[in-house]
C-alpha cells in the first residue's frame, strides 16, 4: 500500500494568501517543502483522500491523475477539503470519460452536496460512523472525529492485503469509544497520519485539531491499546502556519521524535 500526499496545509495555505505574519515571509523565502497547499492525499493512485480547492494543482504540478482515481472518500465538508467545483468538472462539456462513474463516499453535509450536482458520473455513498464499507478492493471504516460536528466529520481506518493504516485528519484528541472500537477491532497500524494544525506550539485545548504534544499522547494511546508498535510509521499532517513553523523548522524540532513530517508530493511506501 502506498499513500501519496498532495497538499498538507489547513484551510488558508501556507503561505497564507493574504498573511503577512513571521513565518509565512520565512517559508516564502525559503521555498521548496516550507510551501503548503491544501490537504489531499491517495492511496496506490486509485483511492483519493479529499477534493480541495487545489486539486488542478496537484494534477499539474505533482502528477495527480485523476483518471485513474476510482473512489473519493470525504473527511468533512469544510472547503479545504470538500470543493464541490471540483467535483463539477467531471460532468459533460467539461470533460471526456468513459470510465465508470465516481464513487464518492462522505458524511450528510457533503454527501447531500454531491446528490445536488446531479451527474451520472458521479455515484454518491453516505457514510455512517463504525459502518465499514468496501471500495475497490479496500476495506474503509469511518470513525467519529473530533472537529465541527457541522461538517459530518471522519477519520478513517482503511485496509487492503493486510496493510492498515489510519487518517486522522482533522480531529482534535479522540474519545475513549473510539480507542474502544479501535481495540476491538485487534489492529495494528502500519501507517498513522494524524492532524497536526499546531505544530510545536503550545494549545490547552485539542479538541477540533491537534499539536505535537496532542499527537503524541494519541500515539501513545495506541500504542497502549496494540494499535501501534514500534514498526508503525507516524506521520504529521495538515500544518497552519499560525503554529508558527515551517517544515525546515519541523524536521529539526522533531529529529529526535518517531514523527515524519509531511510535505507536498510525499510519498510513502507500506511493504
Amino acid at each position: 500500500m502506498k499513500i501519496k500526499y498532495y497538499g498538507t496545509a489547513a484551510a488558508e495555505g501556507f503561505p497564507g494568501m493574504f498573511c503577512e505574519c513571521a513565518t509565512c515571509k520565512r517559508a516564502k523565502e525559503s521555498g521548496g517543502r516550507n510551501i503548503r497547499t491544501r490537504s489531499q492525499s491517495a492511496i496506490d493512485d486509485t483511492l483519493l483522500i479529499d477534493i480541495c480547492p487545489d486539486t488542478y494543482l496537484h494534477v499539474i504540478n505533482h502528477g495527480l491523475d485523476l483518471t485513474k482515481i476510482k473512489s473519493v472518500i470525504i473527511t468533512h465538508s469544510h472547503f479545504d477539503h470538500f470543493d464541490k467545483s471540483v467535483l463539477a468538472c467531471i460532468g459533460p462539456g467539461m470533460a471526456e470519460r468513459a470510465a465508470d462513474p465516481l464513487e464518492v463516499y462522505a458524511g450528510e453535509s457533503a454527501y447531500h452536496s454531491v446528490v445536488s450536482l446531479g451527474s451520472d458520473r458521479i455515484l454518491p455513498h453516505l457514510v455512517r460512523p463504525y459502518k465499514t464499507f468496501m471500495t475497490q478492493g479496500y476495506s474503509v471504516t469511518p470513525l467519529p472525529a473530533m472537529h465541527s460536528p457541522l461538517t459530518d466529520p471522519f477519520n478513517y481506518i482503511i485496509s487492503k492485503d493486510g496493510k492498515k493504516m489510519l487518517y486522522g485528519h482533522d480531529t482534535g484528541i479522540y474519545t475513549d469509544e473510539i480507542y474502544d472500537f479501535i481495540k476491538s477491532q485487534d489492529i495494528t497500524f502500519d501507517l498513522v497520519s494524524l492532524d497536526c494544525t499546531y505544530g510545536s506550539k503550545p494549545k490547552e485545548l485539542c479538541d477540533h485539531h491537534m499539536n505535537f504534544s496532542a499527537l503524541t499522547s494519541v500515539v501513545n494511546r495506541l500504542r497502549e491499546i496494540g494499535a501501534a508498535d514500534k514498526k508503525t510509521v507516524i506521520v504529521a499532517n495538515h500544518f497552519s502556519h499560525f503554529c508558527e513553523n515551517t517544515y525546515d523548522e519541523l524536521v529539526e524540532m522533531t529529529k529526535d521524535t518517531d514523527a515524519v513530517v509531511s510535505f507536498d508530493g510525499m510519498e510513502i511506501e507500506i511493504v
